[in-house]
């Protein structure tokens, strides 16, 4: 269960961080 929560906190931050458009290229850990 502990792993599927991680799974899911993973999906949403990788989500959350295609959905900045212009934000997305200035990011450095992507």
């Amino acid at each position: 269960m502990q792993s599927k929560l991680r799974f899911l906190f993973f999906y949403y931050f990788l989500i959350k961080t295609e959905r900045l458009p212009t934000d997305s290229r200035h990011t450095p850990f992507l």
